[in-house]
């Protein structure tokens, strides 16, 4: 082999070397790559071992996971966030926490822990909130304390300054009240007696009396003041009259004369407004307690499936000089309470809704109804004045989402009944 060949030889190994180097580095990343990848393989290729470790992660329980999201909160210092779980998890447990492992137990353990921690943040701030209120805010101040002792009713401190602060109002108010009697201010001897809070840990019976003489002096002025207004009054004058002695009463329910002066200005007052009951056909009635005189149509006793009174209007005034409130009241014999959204009136081939509030709507023997107010110049009532002067009518309720209910159509006597009392209403208004 002559010196070239041998050159050449050797070139060629040193060329098959290094690609076998180079194959072996190759080799070795994509080994390394495949036991580091953090690519899922394909389920059906994994190891037994794998699919084992799988199905123990998709197989926690959900107590277990209740359990970790509260450990979770609490890591965060999410207190509230961990409270409201504990109000979901806890009426689930059994309520055996007697093993020391118990799930159950951790849980009950954390969620004591994040109640403690609750009531801590919630006295922290409490307390923060004292420290700016004045000294001389007492009855403030009172009001912070009770609200810790709510929170912490053994404590000691909270009674103590607590009770400290009742004897302080009470010392205060005693003198002040006294001074405001002995100069006659009468309103601030009462105003200063309704201002005073509950005592709870300190006896309030030497402010009673106090009290007691302040509201006396107080009521016998006022009644010594309407009766100077009223007495004057010519007997023709029943609103007056009323007025006064309704006053009267309700500063002293106990006198018999006073419900005797408004028994007869009653009557006077329904005997002046005779005409006007007999055109509408209704009736009236005056309320003590409101001050209002109302009106309802003869037809609204007649509250059966048979006859009418399944609409109408009424009406009421108070005695004080106001306008007049028309209502509209719509009833349909139903088995139980439905919760209509809609009213609505056909008339003159043409549908119109009225929408309807909740607190309007009422169920009460057997039948559902609604009882709506109606402000002046407003397009229902003008809606409903063209609705009483049609020759025909009808009504129904509508259920959100649902198809029209059983409805009524009107008698003549309900459509005259309508129109009589609107027409009453007006004149009332004049």
């Amino acid at each position: 082999m002559t010196t070239h060949e041998e050159r050449s030889q050797q070139r060629v190994v040193r060329i098959l070397a290094g690609a076998l180097a180079v194959l072996c580095v190759f080799g070795g990343i994509i080994y390394l790559g495949k036991r580091t990848s953090p690519v899922r393989e394909d389920p059906k290729n994994a190891a037994p071992e794998q699919g084992i470790l799988q199905q123990e992660a998709s197989g926690i329980s959900p107590l277990e996971r209740q359990y970790r999201e509260l450990f979770q909160a609490l890591s965060e210092d999410n207190i509230h966030h961990a409270c409201a779980l504990c109000e979901t998890i806890l009426p689930g447990l059994s309520g055996d926490f007697s093993s020391g492992d118990s799930l159950e137990r951790e849980i009950f353990l954390l969620c004591e822990s994040a109640r403690e921690r609750e009531l801590k943040n919630r006295k922290a701030l409490l307390e923060k909130s004292l420290a700016g209120v004045p000294p001389k805010a007492l009855t403030k101040r009172l009001d912070i304390y009770r609200q810790l002792l709510v929170l912490d009713e053994e404590n000691r401190g909270y009674r103590v300054n607590a009770r400290s602060l009742e004897e302080e109002i009470l010392q205060r108010a005693l003198k002040e009240i006294q001074g405001a009697l002995k100069a006659k201010d009468i309103d601030k001897a009462c105003s200063l007696c309704e201002e005073l809070p509950e005592f709870l840990l300190v006896s309030g019976d030497p402010l009673q009396p106090l009290c007691n003489t302040a509201f006396e002096e107080r009521r016998k002025t006022k009644t010594q003041a309407i009766l100077e207004r009223v007495k004057p009054l010519p007997a023709s004058d029943y609103l007056g009259n009323l007025r006064g002695y309704r006053e009267l009463t309700l500063l002293d329910p106990g006198k018999d004369l006073y419900w005797e002066k408004i028994e007869r200005y009653t009557k006077s007052a329904e005997k002046a407004q005779e005409k006007l009951l007999r055109k509408a056909n209704a009736r009236m009635s005056y309320d003590v307690s409101r001050g209002t005189f109302w009106y309802f149509p003869g037809i609204a006793e007649k509250r059966d499936s048979r006859g009418g009174a399944h609409m109408y209007f009424y009406l009421g005034k108070k005695d004080d000089g106001t306008p007049p409130q028309l209502r509209l009241v719509c009833l349909l014999p139903r088995k139980e309470f439905l919760p209509a959204s809609q009213l609505v009136l056909s008339f003159g081939n043409t549908q119109y809704a009225l929408p309807l509030q909740r607190e309007w709507l009422h169920f009460f023997e057997g039948f559902l109804w609604c009882d709506l107010p109606l402000p002046a110049s407003s397009k229902a009532l003008e809606l409903l004045e063209r609705f009483s002067k049609s020759a025909k009518g009808s009504f129904a309720f509508i259920l959100p989402g649902e198809t029209q209910l059983l409805g009524w159509t009107l008698s003549p006597e309900e459509l005259r009944s309508l129109r009589q009392m609107f027409e009453l209403y007006e004149t009332l208004g004049q």
